[in-house]
């Protein structure tokens, strides 16, 4: 079966990504990565949007920097980098899904 990796980080990609992460699991081995703004709490908490709607998570990259005050876009960047490149290492995946 087929291995598809969907990255999602704000609750803008989430929102055009959801119907296809439902079609995708239907035939293929598909898991879904959270970061970014998902689990700020000023922009919506969108993590708890994906878990209602019942997708199951594979791994979260929480970035380490994000407070509602002050945002190292530098940092947290770079930790979702890292993050998602041992993703990409651990993983064999035939399609990654992200939207930039």
């Amino acid at each position: 079966m087929k291995k598809i990796l969907v990255f999602t980080s704000t609750r803008a990609d989430y929102g055009l990504l959801k119907r296809l992460i439902k079609d995708l699991k239907k035939n293929f081995d598909t898991k879904v990565v959270v970061s970014g703004t998902h689990f700020s709490k000023k922009y919506g908490k969108s993590i708890d949007e994906i878990i209602k709607d019942k997708i199951k998570i594979y791994k979260k990259i929480k970035w380490p920097s994000f407070n509602d005050k002050y945002l190292n876009i530098t940092s947290n960047f770079s930790s979702t980098l890292n993050g998602f490149s041992k993703i990409l290492n651990d993983n064999k995946f035939d399609l990654v899904v992200l939207l930039g």
